[in-house]
């Protein structure tokens, strides 16, 4: 730290780097009941919140006078403590950093031969300290919003960029859903007037792929991947394995458009149908999946496909596939 630094040589000045308990900080995080959970130095975790204290350790005659009395009564009168410390915390996403905030905490402690060194106390008041206004200012900031997320690491902005059609068919167009992960972009929806059971949803995802100038191919290769999400739901569902018919390929104003159709019965007399229609649009998917009776042909899902505007390519994945090329 650059207080650190400044005052580096002072005699009755010292910086202490403070051994950070994590416990004391995930029971705080925990107790303000923010986050379905939390965890300790698990990787598989896309948001992480580093700690690190400074105890800013400034000695006067006060202090010293405290201390010989208390060694010279074999700490039967407790010896007390106090300090200006300055925490460090940042928040990543994935190990990529979003937030960077900076606190001054006082870290007190008093202790004796009846009531033990007080480190404990001393260190939960800290991490409750810090990580309550640590929960305030990322609300304030949106920090855990996924919206933010896009913003700091310059993923696509679908709110401001993507224009989809106002009406498929019969199906009005309605909230605009933004994923955590920037890979997996962002989500209309579509309601229909009479028939609520009958959904359609409208997906906009960047490619992985650092080149997709063989549509068909890249195409052929998603609508597999999708065809084994939904096989696997399927079988989390514990429903019979799902039959899937061709894959019928269209170009809808020079754009390839590739739709299959799902069934899965649930039951003897139940059973659930869907279409799912792909293409290509910038840098990314565009997909459209109706489930329910088909109340939009194939061939109006491709023209909806055609007709939907996407953001360019963004910074972040511009990175991510210049690093993976």
């Amino acid at each position: 730290m650059e207080l650190c630094e400044e005052r580096d040589g002072e005699i009755f000045f010292d910086c202490i780097r403070h051994d950070v308990d994590l416990t004391h900080y995930r029971s705080a995080l925990e107790s303000a009941g923010s986050f379905q959970a939390v965890e300790v130095a698990n990787r598989d975790v896309p948001y992480s919140v580093s700690i690190s204290v400074v105890r800013l350790q400034e000695s006067d005659m006060k202090d010293m006078a405290n201390a010989i009395l208390a060694g010279g009564t074999l700490l039967l009168i407790p010896f007390r403590e106090t300090a200006d410390s300055v925490a460090d915390v940042v928040v990543a996403w994935n190990g990529l950093e979003l937030a960077r905030y900076q606190y001054d905490v006082e870290y007190a402690r008093s202790g004796g031969l009846l009531t033990g060194p007080g480190f404990k106390k001393a260190d939960m008041r800290v991490a409750n300290d810090v990580m309550s206004r640590l929960l305030v200012d990322a609300s304030d900031d949106g920090v855990f919003e996924p919206e933010f997320v896009g913003r700091t690491l310059k993923a696509s902005d679908y709110s401001a960029e993507w224009h989809p059609p106002e009406r498929i068919g019969s199906f009005a167009r309605t909230e605009l859903v933004i994923f955590p992960h920037p890979f997996d972009g962002a989500s209309y929806s579509y309601e229909h007037p009479t028939f609520a059971d009958v959904t359609l949803d409208l997906f906009a995802y960047p490619i992985r792929e650092t080149d997709w100038a063989d549509a068909s191919s890249i195409l052929a290769d998603e609508a597999e991947r999708v065809r084994k999400i939904i096989t696997l739901i399927a079988r989390e569902a514990d429903w019979p394995l799902p039959t899937f018919q061709p894959d019928q390929i269209s170009s809808v104003d020079g754009r390839d458009v590739l739709c299959f159709d799902a069934m899965v019965s649930v039951t003897e007399q139940d059973q659930a149908s869907s279409v799912t229609c792909l293409s290509i649009a910038e840098d990314k998917f565009v997909k459209l999946r109706m489930t329910g009776s088909q109340l939009v042909s194939h061939d109006e899902l491709a023209q909806a496909l055609a007709n939907t505007r996407v953001p360019g390519e963004s910074i972040f994945m511009a990175k991510v596939r210049l690093e993976s090329d």
